[in-house]
């Protein structure tokens, strides 16, 4: 491909998808891109800092514990905040109706 914004993950079938995904979603990861970010208007980072970023990585078995629980708690939280814009909009509502 010609896009060079582009980092591709290989495993070895050593780690879960869903654990990988929860890990590039984690505030670790987010704290490590804002250190080594580079550039001066628009951010970037190199391929070998990328390269470079280790973790520890538990068993298969756990890693798909892990990443199974962080997914319900994901799921739990899209699921509350839904609930709470539905009631935000209908507090809205209501006080529109009460002044008019």
């Amino acid at each position: 491909f010609a896009i060079k914004n582009v980092a591709l993950i290989k495993d070895n079938n050593t780690s879960s998808n869903s654990f990988l995904l929860q890990l590039l979603k984690s505030p670790i990861f987010s704290h490590y891109i804002y250190q080594k970010n580079a550039g001066g208007t628009q951010k970037f980072l190199g391929l070998s800092v990328i390269r470079n970023f280790t973790f520890l990585v538990p068993k298969l078995n756990e890693q798909v514990k892990i990443a199974n629980l962080f997914n319900s708690l994901d799921e739990t939280i899209t699921l509350h905040q839904n609930k709470l814009n539905k009631l935000k909009q209908l507090k809205q509502g209501l006080l529109q109706q009460m002044f008019i």
